[in-house]
């Protein structure tokens, strides 16, 4: 789930949503049959509590009975306690250990096995500081290979770095220099050789790094704050202009989407953190991804070559104008170092060296800040929707909230079925204890219980005499059973012999029958009624979660960008948990409720004059709930509150864990998890206190009731109200006591879960996209790739602003067109609004066909998308590849073959394991050229240049796009100026309006144009061969079209 999440924005682009639920609904029907069996198990134990006892105090009392024993009511009431206690803790409360038991165990080894990993250490291997190293900021590397697990990433690294000195490290992605600044950091322990580092290191990682906390902490991150020393980091990192922008300043925090949404603030504040530390040796990897030229070479310049010009810098960058300012340059390939250069030897043949082993990657579009052009669109004030769901009510009962996720199921009339079952199974169980009464009340008048040979027959008139008997005793035992019944019992008769025999066996069988048929009642309907519930819990969950996940995958995209995926996963995952757990808990609460109706009904038939205390005594039951519900759902609510920040800090740390021990920050990032760790502790120590105050009130209010019923015992104790009456109530209302306690407990804890099950259920009533299949469309359509653009607006999400405005465009056939912004979000509204991820106003035409009135799927599978960032799936290639099953076997191994892929590949069911950790960068971004190739689209959407693909696979690409997409419309989303120079057009989108639109060398005659500024940043060198490359193409497309109008 949390991959599909991630890659929810490909799933839609390739029209991939019913492939992908199929997939998820295998899965959920896989884990419903796991927790099935528990759930199945759990509810059998739970129902047996129903018939336990009654038949075992019926086998009691048919063993005495056969004995000849005698039968006396306080043994029959002590026999009902004692298996009552029994089949408690044999049903209920043993199981119940037995399951904590097994998960505490489970999770106490989980626990140990964690605490006995093999702690990191100070790895003294590493850090040798010796008498011939004196100077701090010295780093001597002596044959050290290192591996990452079994894959060797470091072989033979030999070098020297002296103090003070400027070092640069190049090379191309994957040639192991990350692992090299690992290996420094202590991070990666080296197999052989030796590493020697004098002095402290603080380190910025490639990945900019925040703990949830204010920018002012992430900045100062445990260090002592020194207020010039500060101001002095910020200004030279350029955070003072962000500071102005936020309201708040370096006391915004991180979880502001104006912090944590901006790349670029967050690589200042990681780079202000490893500045502000006082070390000897700085370590930076390439952390300038997202940073303007002009910016980053301003806090080259203050931090690198002036602020911290007498410390030992450590410097990945892929900028050759890095070179001319460093002592020392390391070229890296293949887990070694390759050249090792010094500034004085540079000579243009080097620099011919370097250009080749650095990342394509340069003059990032993405966050240049070109004036004078209009300011950027404040983003940052736009509101996002907090609940973009139906809201449910949330105060609802317990049977409410019961219905709906019943109903779910889609079966009719099975709220009432259930019940009806419940109530037939209770009935049956309370007219067995009832019917018990009656042939102990006869058995105390003296009644002839002797035993007769079972052969022994009855006349015609005899049979017709035990026919009136029974008929006799079931009519007073439903209207009067105070009645004396020993002239309808007792037949006599008198054979040939002259012998009298008397048959009161007759009476006997008439009670045992009719008790054994209650209780055989009684187990039926409890079996059928937990097998019926279990059913269709497990039908209502699996619908539900069905209804869910389809409703969340058809949503539009701004269910997605406007909620958490964090949120989103938590329905699906911890949510969905408790409700696989609620048939359980709801067949124990209905079970429980049901005893304890019954129970009641029994104490008010046996004394009826204890109807009004019992009716106050509820009321007080009642507002005892009712106020513990309220507490307990507001302090679970405090809970949740305190338990995501401390989720979201220790995920937060876990990826940074790096960073930590570099700036040695441990101390602090331990103080705060402490402090998160010590509030949600509190909170659930409340909740513990809370529960055991509710048992203690109740315990009150129970030892009440008892003494209300052992005083209306004796009270109105009459000739009415004999004996037996009074045991009833009397065991009844002990019995009551312990019932009540479970049931009140269970059904608090499912009415604190019911928002969960109103949380689920709102997920079943979002808006999805909308779809049209009005609209046929020609067979072979789209049969050329012309795209027309008329008055196309798209609006903010508040419906105020714009981000598209009034775009009128024409992309001729097989026309090859890069889009250009300073922003992302308005490079990809082009895209956005062709494949209708956005509410779109205007006229799309697709090869003269109205996108906005054919159907979501059809537009989608027409067209696809090659991203910067792969996105493949915890599945088989195949899968990946072709998820709709479109193509066979052999067409998949021949693109394979052509992306260079068929040779790393065993077979096409080999699976991509999560995190995609068995393909490297470029052989995902390959991956995804396949899938594109497979769909053979007119339209074809890539986003240039991705940052981790290496040479090799970027010229696979950039031949396959020349070859297989010639005759098909290409729109590159531009990363990068130095590979759109050979496009036919250049769109350049500013303010959400078409400001340019030519080809580029058209574009560059235009010295003041935006595209124009852009080249001229990227340095003389640079913006020499650029013009260079869009002239000669500029001239070969003219010379083509000559040719072709000759």
């Amino acid at each position: 789930m949390k991959e599909i999440l991630r890659g929810v924005r490909v799933i839609k682009m390739y029209g991939w949503e019913i492939p992908f639920e199929k997939i998820i609904e295998k899965s959920r029907i896989y884990e419903l049959n796991a927790i099935s069996k528990q759930i199945f198990v759990r509810c059998i134990s739970i129902s047996s509590l129903m018939f336990i006892q009654s038949t075992a105090v019926f086998l009691t009392i048919m063993t005495q009975v056969l004995l000849g024993n005698i039968i006396t009511i306080d043994a029959i009431f002590a026999q009902i306690l004692i298996f009552f206690n029994l089949q408690q803790y044999a049903c209920y409360f043993f199981p119940e250990s037995v399951e904590r038991f097994v998960e505490a165990k489970a999770s106490i080894r989980r626990i140990e096995d964690f605490l006995a990993m093999e702690e990191k250490g100070e790895q003294l291997k590493i850090i040798n500081c010796t008498k011939a190293i004196k100077k701090p900021g010295s780093i001597i590397v002596t044959n050290a290979s290192a591996k990452w697990g079994a894959q060797l990433v470091l072989q033979d690294i030999n070098l020297r770095i002296k103090p003070t000195s400027l070092n640069c490290i190049f090379g191309l992605p994957g040639s192991a220099k990350t692992s090299f600044l690992q290996m420094l950091l202590k991070e990666l322990t080296p197999y052989s050789g030796r590493v020697d580092v004098v002095g402290t290191i603080s380190y910025a990682s490639q990945k900019p790094w925040l703990f949830p906390s204010t920018v002012k902490s992430n900045i100062l991150c445990g260090q002592p704050y020194n207020r010039h020393k500060y101001r002095e980091v910020v200004r030279i990192c350029a955070l003072d202009v962000d500071f102005q922008k936020l309201p708040y300043g370096d006391r915004a925090l991180f979880m502001d989407k104006r912090v944590c949404g901006n790349n670029v603030l967050k690589e200042k504040i990681n780079l202000a953190r490893t500045i502000y530390k006082d070390a000897d040796i700085y370590i930076i990897d390439d952390c300038f991804g997202s940073i303007d030229p002009q910016t980053e070479k301003f806090i080259f310049k203050e931090c690198f070559l002036k602020y911290l010009k007498n410390k030992t810098r450590v410097f990945v960058s892929s900028k050759l104008y890095y070179a001319k300012e460093a002592n020392t340059i390391m070229v890296f390939e293949n887990g070694t170092i390759s050249r090792t250069l010094d500034r004085e030897e540079l000579n243009e043949e080097d620099f011919q060296y370097l250009n080749s082993k650095v990342s394509s990657e340069k003059n990032n579009l993405s966050s240049y800040n070109v004036k004078p052009f209009a300011d950027e669109p404040d983003l940052s004030n736009y509101e996002f929707e907090q609940t973009p769901v139906t809201t449910i009510r949330q105060k609802r009962g317990y049977f409410d909230t019961l219905a709906d996720f019943l109903k779910a199921s889609g079966k009719k009339y099975v709220v009432e079925i259930v019940l009806i079952i419940f109530g037939i199974s209770q009935l049956s169980a309370g007219i067995s204890d009832v019917w018990l009464l009656q042939w102990i009340r006869h058995s105390a008048k003296n009644f002839t219980h002797q035993l007769f040979p079972r052969n022994e027959y009855l006349s015609q008139n005899q049979t017709a005499a035990s026919r009136t008997i029974y008929h006799k005793l079931i009519q007073d035992f439903l209207f009067g059973l105070d009645k004396n019944h020993t002239k309808y019992i007792t037949v006599i008769e008198t054979d040939t012999s002259g012998e009298t025999k008397i048959f009161g066996i007759y009476e006997k069988d008439l009670y045992v029958s009719l008790y054994a048929g209650f209780i055989i009642i009684c187990i039926i309907f409890t079996v059928v009624r937990s097998l019926l519930f279990h059913a269709l819990c497990m039908k209502a969950s699996r619908v539900l979660h069905g209804k869910m996940f389809e409703k969340v995958l058809f949503s539009p995209m701004k269910f997605f960008e406007n909620y958490p995926s964090g949120k989103i996963l938590q329905r699906f995952s911890n949510d969905m948990d408790v409700i696989n757990q609620l048939p359980a808990k709801n067949f124990t609460t209905l079970q429980m409720f049901s005893a304890v109706y019954g129970a009641l009904l029994l104490v008010m038939f046996a004394i009826p004059a204890i109807i009004l205390p019992m009716f106050l005594i509820a009321i007080m039951v009642y507002f005892l709930v009712s106020c513990f519900v309220a507490t307990i759902r507001g302090l679970q609510r405090l809970n949740n509150n305190t338990n995501a920040p401390l989720q979201l800090f220790l995920s937060k740390s876990l990826l940074g864990v790096f960073t930590i021990r570099s700036a040695e920050a441990e101390a602090i990032i331990s103080e705060t998890f402490e402090s998160l760790l010590d509030q949600h502790t509190s909170v659930w120590s409340l909740i513990l206190m809370c529960s055991e105050y509710f048992c203690f009130y109740l315990d009150i209010i129970i030892i009440l009731f008892l003494a209300v019923v052992t005083f209306f015992t004796v009270a109105v104790k009459t000739d009415h109200i004999n004996n037996v009456y009074i045991g009833l109530a009397v065991t009844q209302s002990i019995m009551l006591t312990e019932t009540l306690h479970v049931g009140i407990r269970e059904n608090i804890e499912v009415l604190t879960q019911n928002p969960v099950v109103n949380r689920a259920l709102e997920y079943t009533q979002l808006v999805t996209e909308k779809v049209n299949e009005a609209t046929l469309v020609p067979k072979n359509w789209p049969y050329c790739g012309k795209i027309v653009f008329r008055n196309v607006y798209i609006k903010d999400n508040d419906g105020h602003g714009s981000f598209l405005k009034n775009l009128n465009l024409v992309l001729k056939p097989a026309e090859k067109i890069a889009v250009v912004s300073r922003f992302p979000e308005e490079k990809w509204t082009i895209v956005n609004c062709l494949l209708r991820l956005v509410p779109v106003e205007g006229l799309i035409l697709l090869d003269d066909v109205d996108t906005g009135q054919i159907s979501l799927n059809k537009l989608r599978s027409t067209i696809s998308v090659i991203t910067q960032d792969p996105i493949l799936f915890s599945s088989s290639i195949r899968f990946n590849l072709d998820p709709l099953d479109h193509a066979n076997d052999e067409m998949i191994w021949k693109v394979l073959e052509e992306v260079g892929l068929k040779t790393s590949i065993q077979s096409l069911s080999q699976p991509i394991i999560d995190g995609q950790s068995n393909f490297s960068g470029s052989q995902r971004q390959l991956l995804c050229l396949a899938r594109a190739i497979l769909k053979n689209s007119k339209v074809l959407i890539v986003e240039n240049n991705p940052s981790d693909i290496d040479s090799n696979s970027s010229n696979i690409m950039k031949k396959i796009l020349q070859e297989k997409f010639k005759n098909s419309t290409v729109i590159t989303i531009a990363n990068t100026i130095s590979s759109i120079m050979d496009n036919d057009k250049i769109l350049v989108i500013e303010d959400g309006k078409e400001v340019e639109y030519a080809h580029a060398h058209e574009l560059l005659k235009n010295t003041n144009g935006y595209l124009s500024r852009i080249v001229r940043e990227s340095g003389p060198t640079d913006e020499k061969n650029l013009k260079r490359i869009a002239k000669e193409n500029f001239d070969l497309r003219n010379l083509e079209i000559e040719f072709k109008f000759e």
